[in-house]
């Protein structure tokens, strides 16, 4: 799995940095990637999958490795590392699918103005604080 998630992550690691740092302005809920078009946020989904699953398998295959968090019974503490591994899985694909639902939720909203730069209404002055 590690193999496979470290092949995926060759390619869409390298597209990932060449826009985020050619295109650094369009990082945001409404852009194309995210919004809409036909893509609409597949190629996040298979990001998301991809890393979270070669960190955490890495991280597991790490402390069994050295011994890290080894207690006296190793087979208990394998057990206890896969626990908490899959844990952290779960957590953070939950907090990325919660992300990109949030993002794309936004982008949705503003689907008419799609690349239009996108201010949160926290920081958008107030009209009635003015008139004060």
């Amino acid at each position: 799995m590690q193999a496979v998630t470290g092949f995926l992550l060759f390619f869409i690691a390298a597209v990932h940095l060449y826009q985020m740092l050619m295109h650094p302005g369009d990082i945001g809920p409404t852009n194309r990637r995210t919004a809409s078009g036909p893509a609409a946020g597949g190629p996040v989904l298979v990001a998301l999958f991809a890393v979270e699953l070669h960190g955490g398998i890495g991280l597991y295959r790490l402390c069994v490795k050295w011994g890290w968090l080894e207690g006296k019974d190793p087979n208990a503490s394998r057990k206890r590392l896969k626990a908490l591994k899959w844990a952290l899985t779960v957590f953070f694909i939950v907090l990325g699918l919660a992300t990109l639902a949030a993002y794309m939720k936004i982008g949705y909203d503003h689907r008419d103005r799609v690349g239009e730069r996108y201010t949160p209404a926290w920081v958008t002055p107030n009209p009635m604080e003015k008139a004060k």
